[in-house]
């Protein structure tokens, strides 16, 4: 008797797989899993009689030109020594296939785990450190052409407070709010009150500070390691853009939840022994790292416009990271570090 089919996979995307299966002459040997904590594409684990592989299906709207590009910078990475698992081809070279309206990549599936946020040792910090200094280093050579600049380096200071001011509506109007959404519209309306103080910088202002191709979100779940702790692949180039390195190095430090001692350290270390940063963009970037997180009003709009509830994982980071950045003497502090331990 075979196996009841996974609930929560669309119809589509089990049709796609199946599509899939086809073209690349896969035996199935079970139900394709839902990869968890997937956040803006869907993904699945997908067992074959020989192997098991990584599905994707890439989120609406995402151009076939942009993930061709990150699919040849992992392949580009690869051949210069950085761990990465490039996507299967097909007979006719493609990495990309659109089904029933949406693009589709495969990836070998990586045997270990990612790094834990919250949770990591000072070791485990300067590996992901050591590796943020690779892709910086190695990557500063890709023939950067018609590579567009990461989103996170401009904004509109009015469109933020009118999208944060929409969304403050929607959960005002909702006919029964929970404590969590009196939270979360705390948090908002905090962001909102930090907007609408005098705070608030243009993009212009930061547009001078230099930039290089970088992997765009070089976070702790998108290093995997093996078991005793070792690289075995950087995945997930979907953000594959331009940024000031000193920019990039500061969202993982904050994404990661690395801003404390003795992780803060460690992660630099490793850093610094690998690449180091240009000690005259240290300070712009972390008041460039600090108005973008001012202006982001993704989480928020993704949830209650969108309907995404995988992002509410990051509400309260994005608000316990915008109370510590607005502190204008934490900034002061946290450059000096950086002049002092990666530069």
């Amino acid at each position: 008797m075979p196996p009841a089919p996974e609930p929560g996979i669309p119809s589509a995307h089990r049709a796609a797989i199946a599509g899939l299966a086809r073209m690349h002459a896969w035996e199935l040997s079970g139900e394709p899993k839902q990869v968890p904590q997937s956040v803006s594409n869907a993904n699945y684990r997908v067992e074959t009689a020989t192997a098991t592989w990584f599905v994707r299906a890439h989120r609406p709207l995402l151009p076939r030109e942009r993930i061709e590009r990150e699919h040849a910078a992992m392949a580009w990475a690869g051949e210069r020594g950085i761990p990465v698992a490039p996507p299967l081809s097909d007979e006719s070279g493609r990495t990309v296939h659109s089904i029933g309206g949406t693009f589709w990549s495969v990836f070998p599936w990586v045997e270990g785990r990612s790094l834990l946020r919250g949770a990591m040792t000072p070791g485990e910090a300067g590996s992901l450190g050591a590796m943020n200094g690779r892709l910086h280093a190695v990557l500063a050579d890709w023939p950067a052409g018609d590579l567009h600049r990461n989103s996170e380096l401009s904004w509109d200071t009015e469109k933020s407070i009118a999208d944060l001011s929409r969304v403050d509506d929607l959960i005002r109007y909702y006919p029964a709010q929970t404590e969590e959404q009196l939270q979360v519209q705390g948090w908002l309306r905090d962001q909102l009150e930090l907007l609408e103080s005098g705070a608030a910088r243009p993009a212009t202002d930061f547009a001078g500070i230099p930039v290089q191709p970088t992997h765009g979100d070089p976070h702790e779940r998108n290093l995997m390691v093996g078991a005793t702790g070792e690289p075995v692949a950087v995945v997930d180039w979907e953000r594959f853009c331009l940024n000031p390195p000193a920019f990039e190095v500061l969202r993982t430090l904050t994404f990661a939840h690395l801003l404390d001692e003795p992780l803060i350290t460690a992660f630099l270390a490793g850093y610094r022994a690998e690449h180091r940063l240009d000690a005259g963009t240290i300070t712009p970037c972390v008041e460039f790292w600090w108005q973008s997180q001012l202006h982001n009003t993704w989480a928020y709009r993704d949830r209650f416009i969108k309907g995404n509830r995988a992002v509410e994982q990051f509400f309260g980071d994005g608000a316990a990271a915008l109370r510590r950045f607005s502190d204008a003497g934490y900034r002061t502090g946290l450059a000096e570090t950086l002049h002092r331990e990666a530069s």
